[in-house]
């Protein structure tokens, strides 16, 4: 079996080559940067280094640039799968050549993978193989949405790579082509669920523990999960996603929305690959979308009467991003500055509009009131005392955390705060930021001081 690969950057090589080549696939990458094909054909081999110890060393590959149209053609030509990891912008460039290599095509059941970070991806590259090739050329293939996840870094100017051991690789079962897969790739029936998943519990999460981690001047993801603030802030968000999606897809497994965005908080506190949060950052502008991973929850958050006010803060975060190394910044200083930053969220209810207004408008930051407490309430930190400090904390501006240990919570959420399992006699430590902190605290403080039943 044969399989080209467009992209032998990090995911194309760390994720999708190395899939593949536990299948069983002969490869050949594609690339157009003629240093890194050179490197990698010079070497002849690549190894791959992961998290748990273990590694792997992809032998059985051949390496070509993306200017050698007709090696690249039929290359193509000879392939049961064709994958690319370019970036959606570099669809469009690479559908020529698979167009023309599924023109020649003589293998029967293909299948193109678009591993792309955007919904349609898959379906997105055979309409571009269709408007240049027409319908009997992309019909030739099937091009099923993929979801593919993993963390891989790489030293510069070397052909080794570092991942994470666990990885995700879904695709569409109803265009698949051909017997399902021996392993490695999982074919699934509803893959909106998972996309919804991944793009929120992965992706939003990630972007959202980035921008409050830059707004908090950190450099690297492990950093800025590592800040208490900031950690509470996105565990915060990560409850009130899970909740969310509970709701809309009744049939998921059970537990497995909690479970992912649990994994997803843990892989951004590894220090195995340390991860730049102005990388993680990068355009931000796409990522304001109605229907992206930061303004698609925060809005459906809304509409669940949610708190909105972490989304809120990310997003004023995002809005407000001062730091010019971080791609994409110019992009969205310009359309700011053509529409002011309300005309980027348009689909947005006012009650969130209104909501990062006051966000924005703290930027310059409120002092942070801070008490530490020895819980005396007969009923702790649980039910009652919980909905109390809750319901108070929805009324507020103030941003509230309550922090017993290593755990942090948001107070205005009910699940976050009943997670601490708070019992009488436990030292917690209550904190606000924000015009009404001190009241806030005070309020929190004397609830939970107080020997009194509720």
């Amino acid at each position: 079996m044969n399989a080209t690969v467009f992209g032998a950057g990090n995911i194309g090589r760390g994720l999708v080559g190395v899939v593949l080549d536990e299948l069983g696939y002969r490869l050949t990458f594609v690339d157009a940067q003629s240093e890194l094909v050179s490197r990698l054909a010079d070497a002849g081999t690549y190894e791959v280094r992961f998290s748990d110890g273990e590694s792997r060393t992809v032998t059985d590959a051949t390496y070509l640039d993306a200017s050698d149209e007709s090696a690249v053609v039929d290359a193509v030509a000879s392939s049961s799968l064709i994958a690319t990891a370019v970036g959606e912008a570099i669809l469009m460039i690479v559908a020529d050549p698979i167009g023309q290599g599924l023109a020649a095509s003589e293998v029967d059941d293909v299948n193109v993978l678009a591993c792309e970070n955007v919904h349609p991806n898959s379906p997105l590259l055979r309409e571009h193989v269709r408007s240049v090739f027409g319908g009997d050329v992309a019909d030739r293939a099937g091009f099923p949405e993929v979801i593919v996840d993993r963390i891989v870094g790489s030293a510069p100017g070397s052909v080794e790579l570092t991942t994470e051991s666990a990885y995700e690789f879904i695709v569409d079962r109803s265009d698949w082509r051909g017997p399902e897969p021996a392993g490695g790739i999982t074919l699934v029936d509803d893959i909106s669920a998972y996309e919804k998943r991944k793009l929120w519990l992965v992706n939003g999460l990630h972007a959202s523990m980035a921008f409050l981690g830059l707004q908090a001047g950190h450099t690297f993801a492990h950093e800025a999960m590592a800040d208490r603030n900031v950690a509470a802030e996105v565990e915060g968000i990560a409850n009130a996603m899970v909740q969310i999606l509970e709701t809309e897809y009744p049939d998921f497994p059970r537990g497995e929305f909690a479970q992912t965005a649990q994994t997803s908080l843990q892989r951004f506190r590894a220090t195995e690959l340390p991860d730049q949060l102005t990388r993680i950052a990068r355009n931000p502008l796409p990522k304001l979308a109605r229907d992206e991973r930061v303004l698609g929850p925060a809005i459906e958050a809304a509409s669940h009467d949610l708190p909105t006010a972490p989304f809120a803060k990310v997003i004023a975060a995002m809005l407000t991003i001062d730091d010019s190394t971080v791609v994409g910044v110019d992009d969205l200083r310009s359309a700011m500055d053509d529409g002011g930053w309300r005309s980027l969220l348009s689909d947005a209810p006012a009650p969130l509009l209104d909501e990062i207004e006051r966000q924005m408008e703290r930027q310059e930051g409120d002092e942070m009131v801070t008490r530490e407490i020895v819980i005396a309430n007969p009923a702790g930190l649980h039910a009652r005392p919980a909905a109390l400090i809750i319901e108070k904390a929805k009324t507020m501006s103030a941003k509230i955390q309550i922090t017993k240990g290593e755990k942090s919570a948001n107070a205005a959420s009910m699940m976050s705060v009943l997670s601490l399992g708070g019992k009488t006699g436990d030292t917690v430590t209550v904190s606000a930021e924000g015009g009404d902190a001190a009241e806030a605290v005070d309020f929190i403080c004397d609830l939970l001081t107080s020997t009194e039943a509720l």
